[in-house]
């Protein structure tokens, strides 16, 4: 996400940062250009693969890969904990549409990424009442293709004295992926007829 925010930030905030002195691939958009949207599109789509090697300047962290010390994912009959997650492949993702309105309050940016990559170690718990209980957990890589990242934030300009700002709010992030293909380790499955119904959870 912090990603994102950057990338909206430094491509459309020229009166913010109009006194700093910005990295090479970083260039202005003016918030006067009446083609605006497609001045980040294009700026943005430049820096990506730039700001995913991490940067200083923006207190931006290396992400070629992407380290996530763990994710959860609840479901009805079980939860999977993914824990030391690398993420890879965001250096792949294009700004495909932009919908910054500077008189406007909420913003819409959506991004495309044809691949990305997971491995991760996973840990699966049991949460329905099922006489076969699942519990395990191993090694998983993954393959997600045709992403589509749409992020969501509330803008403000504000302005004190000479001093321009953006406040930013309430963000949302969601990823729309079309298709997944994974390998994975299995291993302390407990339950009874343990292998097989734990494979054909993890097979959902």
């Amino acid at each position: 996400m912090k990603l994102i925010v950057i990338l909206l930030c430094i491509t459309c905030a020229s009166p913010v940062l109009a006194d700093y002195t910005l990295p090479w691939y970083i260039k202005r958009c003016s918030l006067s250009d009446p083609n605006l949207n497609q001045c980040i599109a294009t700026n943005g789509n430049l820096a990506i693969p730039e700001i995913v090697k991490g940067d200083c300047f923006f207190n931006n962290p290396i992400s070629v890969p992407l380290f996530i010390p763990e994710i959860n994912l609840p479901g009805d009959e079980f939860t999977v904990t993914l824990r030391s997650v690398y993420l890879r492949g965001l250096e792949t993702f294009k700004l495909i549409e932009v919908g910054f309105n500077i008189s406007a309050v909420d913003q819409i940016v959506i991004l495309e990424a044809p691949f990305l990559e997971i491995s991760s170690d996973y840990i699966i718990y049991d949460t329905s009442k099922l006489v076969r209980s699942i519990h395990g957990g191993g090694k998983l890589e993954a393959a997600l293709s045709r992403n589509i990242a749409t992020y969501r934030v509330m803008i403000k300009l504000q302005q004190d004295n000479e001093i321009m700002w953006m406040e930013l709010s309430n963000h949302r992030l969601s990823l729309q992926t079309k298709k997944i293909y994974y390998d994975y380790s299995e291993h302390a499955c407990r339950g009874a007829g343990e292998g097989v119904v734990y494979r054909e959870y993890l097979d959902k």
